[in-house]
């Protein structure tokens, strides 16, 4: 083993043991190079709108609050690709809330197009009611109708 692997297995040995200290100098030695991944994983779209040091920031956070899963993950995959799943799964999470728009449900508000071409709100206690109409009346076997009107 290389001395690189040797320090960072002996940082990962401090982090055991709960050392104050080892958390803080395993972000310092291993900060840079993952600094650099989460820069080229952003991609420019969500590069504009994230700083790759607040992602960073987010994982080693996430460290700190869960040194135990931490340490299970390192067991099972190794620390550095532990690592960069961990930047992966965190740029994924934060392009889905930038670019994905998430799902409607009924207590959502919806916007609605007014005849005089202005956008209201609504909210889906001012959506009526909707019942089926029966496939007998009109020949279809999938057709809805908003009840009152």
């Amino acid at each position: 083993m290389d001395r690189t692997g040797e320090v960072t297995l002996a940082l990962i040995r401090r982090i055991r043991e709960d050392d104050a200290t080892g958390i803080d100098e395993f972000a310092k030695r291993l900060g840079p190079r993952l600094l650099v991944f989460a820069h080229y994983k952003l991609g420019e779209k969500l590069r504009s709108r994230v700083d790759p040091e607040d992602v960073l920031q987010d994982v080693f956070a996430a460290i700190v609050e869960n040194r135990d899963g931490f340490l299970e993950k390192v067991d099972r995959r190794g620390v550095h690709h532990a690592l960069y799943r961990m930047i992966e799964n965190r740029i994924r999470d934060l392009y889905e809330h930038h670019f994905l728009v998430a799902k409607r449900t009924g207590d959502r508000e919806v916007p609605v197009a007014a005849g005089n071409n202005r956008r209201q709100l609504i909210t889906a206690s001012a959506v009526p009611e909707i019942v089926p109409f029966e496939p007998s009346q009109i020949g279809f076997a999938c057709c809805w109708h908003v009840a009152g009107q």
